[in-house]
């Protein structure tokens, strides 16, 4: 065989080397035409940095949100010889927990007294047996604008003004340095409770439900009882605590120099 066709068939025999293409650019016209890759990581980041701010948002120093949440229901005022205001308060949320408050009058002071339940839908069955007790029926104060008034009197209630001073104190105190709201209400810490405003009527605090955030509140009800002299007021609280658990409470006053059962 001569050299040529030697030469021929090697040629033939020998393959074709491969070439690995480049690897796209970010200019590459492909990866243009086709973002849907890129899209799709941008949205998992999306989604990543919203789940994160939301653990954010449902706790601080490595609590979690339990989203507890208050709501108070007035029972009965029993007459006797230590008057009693019976209170119902249950709790949603992961505490679901209710809680029966009794405000015991023994001269000039209020002695509380809490019952723990389980949940409580409705407290209807112990509204009906207050039926059989001694009660004095409280007046529903009506809202008029800002201001809560009876009836047929002229005197009013109000909520306080805001102050910034003390909700600072606060927030530094329980939400930053991890105090309990006990603490914080403590008796002898009167300056952390701001009492509602009254016009044209003068009455004492005698006790504040010490889970309750009474700065920079708003009234949610208020109910008077002419006979005894005693307004009980419930508050909203608009700040949550940690967990973002409610901090609303109830104020129970003594009206004092009274000159008629309304003094009007």
């Amino acid at each position: 065989m001569d050299l040529k066709r030697r030469i021929e068939i090697d040629r033939a025999e020998k393959k074709p080397e491969q070439k690995i293409p480049p690897r796209p650019t970010a200019t590459d016209p492909l990866r243009q035409a086709n973002p849907n890759r890129r899209n799709r990581w941008q949205r998992f980041g999306l989604l990543v940095s919203v789940y994160a701010a939301f653990l954010l948002a449902c706790g601080s120093a490595g609590y979690a949100a339990t989203n507890c949440e208050q709501t108070f229901t007035f029972l009965a005022r029993t007459a006797g010889s230590h008057p009693v205001f019976w209170i119902g308060e249950s709790v949603s949320g992961q505490c679901s927990q209710s809680y029966l408050h009794l405000l015991a009058l023994s001269g000039p002071k209020v002695y509380g007294i809490t019952s723990k339940l389980v949940l409580q839908k409705n407290w209807n069955w112990l509204g009906e047996a207050m039926k059989r007790f001694d009660t004095e029926q409280p007046l529903l104060l009506r809202k008029i604008g800002n201001l809560w008034k009876p009836k047929s009197a002229r005197w009013t209630v109000k909520a306080p003004p805001e102050n910034p001073a003390l909700m600072n104190k606060f927030e530094n105190l329980v939400i930053k340095k991890g105090r309990s709201l006990a603490d914080w209400n403590h008796p002898g810490k009167t300056q952390n409770v701001v009492p509602p405003l009254l016009d044209k009527i003068s009455a004492e605090p005698l006790y504040y439900y010490p889970n309750g955030l009474y700065v920079n509140y708003s009234i949610a009800k208020v109910l008077y009882f002419p006979r005894s002299g005693f307004l009980l007021l419930f508050t909203h609280q608009h700040k949550v605590a940690v967990g973002l658990d409610t901090m609303h409470g109830f104020i129970l006053l003594r009206r004092s120099k009274a000159k008629s059962p309304l003094n009007r």
